[in-house]
């Protein structure tokens, strides 16, 4: 973890990419990590101490007028409401037990646009380990699509994910290509907040190009 714990420590990078075709789109997005010991370990499993986006973090705001009517009355009030793409980040603390095992993050898209929640979404999750034993993370992802989209998927049965299985005694593997330095002896100092991110869409710039005569098209 770092020069001020002799706690041991993991950092994981997750990659969502929402990709949504033929008009249909994603509206909700909630993905739910639980960390346990692997089977035939001993120890009760790592524990989650940071996530990183963490608490409530609005984006791509924007503004729409709607029309009230008044109890028992005829005049029409007018407000104007603000709309946002919602992301969502935290380690909710067990009830029964009172530890950190959980890391969740949610997506919702702006109500008003209507256009699905951020198609890439790249979250943190910074545990904190008593040893080197093997661990294991169980996933659960679920999405809300469209109504046109839910009536085409009545008939499929995705099955679970499977458990991943980490052994903390492998090599470790960065490809974050230089996003943020890492120090592998010093976890907790990692700037987690310059390390997650989203995106709504890509902008291209260059859907006009010159033909190999010199001709645009």
């Amino acid at each position: 973890m770092g020069p001020l714990s002799d706690k041991h420590a993991t950092l994981l990078v997750f990659e969502f990419k929402f990709n949504s075709y033929r008009g249909t789109r994603i509206k909700e997005a909630d993905v739910l990590f639980e960390f346990h010991a692997a089977e035939g370990q001993a120890g009760g499993g790592p524990s989650v101490l940071q996530v990183r986006p963490y608490g409530r973090h609005q984006m791509q705001q924007t503004s729409q007028h709607e029309a009230q009517n008044q109890a028992q009355e005829l005049s029409l009030g007018i407000n104007i409401v603000a709309h946002f793409t919602v992301v969502t980040g935290d380690n909710p603390q067990s009830l029964r037990y009172g530890d950190y095992y959980q890391a969740r993050f949610t997506l919702a898209e702006n109500k008003s646009q209507a256009n699905g929640i951020p198609s890439r979404f790249l979250a943190c999750v910074l545990l904190e380990r008593d040893s080197d034993e093997d661990f294991v993370c169980v996933p659960y992802v679920e999405v809300k699509p469209d109504f046109k989209t839910v009536l085409a998927s009545l008939f499929s049965s995705p099955e679970h994910d499977d458990p991943i299985v980490f052994r903390v005694t492998e090599p470790p593997v960065n490809k974050l290509d230089g996003l943020v330095e890492i120090d592998r002896l010093n976890l907790g100092a990692v700037d987690l907040n310059q390390l997650w991110n989203c995106t709504a869409y890509n902008l291209y710039g260059h859907a006009i190009k010159d033909s190999e005569g010199g001709e645009t098209l």
